[in-house]
């Protein structure tokens, strides 16, 4: 399977996948998931999981952030088919949408993490697919960075790092690999935003 041949797409309500054809133009299928006001969409082409993050319902009682993690498989057949694997929980309110994300965990690449940012708690939260449990949350204070907006890898002079943006700070915590997690304290940069 070529994997590096597929990109997925989505709008506010729907995900499709698209397959190079052998005259180099996409092909695009719908992808069969849950119904639902879409967030955010993340896809790990190495594992083929997709995440896709739907907004709480508003005004519907008990209505939460919901993240699906789902496995992507493909047949001459069926197609395309999604498969449910676990749904993370998030907070009852999203005023902004933000965008989470899958990434490798630096010192295991068969291990993926869910990285999630929850605007009502202003956190991050990382979620670990081996277990499906939470590896590990940081808050930000809203009062000084606004809400969370995306939630993201970032890489420089070989040291990992996870990124959280507000709109008006980029908070960034360092992958320690002696300990194999992410550093508890964070180093913040402002954002200058012209008037």
């Amino acid at each position: 399977k070529q994997w590096y041949q597929r990109r997925v797409r989505a709008s506010l309500m729907t995900v499709s996948h698209h397959k190079k054809t052998s005259e180099g133009n996409y092909h695009g299928e719908l992808l069969g998931i849950p119904p639902g006001a879409i967030s955010s969409v993340a896809y790990d082409s190495d594992s083929s999981n997709l995440l896709v993050s739907y907004k709480p319902v508003l005004g519907t009682k008990g209505s939460s952030e919901q993240h699906v993690l789902m496995k992507l498989t493909d047949s001459k057949e069926t197609g395309m088919q999604t498969e449910i694997i676990n749904t993370f929980k998030g907070g009852s309110t999203q005023a902004l949408r933000c965008r989470s994300s899958l990434i490798s965990c630096p010192d295991d690449d068969n291990h993926l993490l869910v990285c999630l940012g929850e605007q009502e708690s202003n956190s991050i939260k990382i979620w670990s697919t081996k277990n499906m449990k939470m590896f590990q949350q940081f808050p930000i204070k809203k009062d000084e960075s606004g809400p969370i907006i995306a939630v993201g890898p970032h890489r420089a002079a070989g040291t990992d790092y996870l990124c959280g943006l507000t709109n008006q700070r980029i908070v960034q915590y360092k992958w320690l690999l002696s300990e194999s997690h992410f550093e508890n304290n964070s180093v913040a940069y402002q954002i200058d935003v012209p008037n």
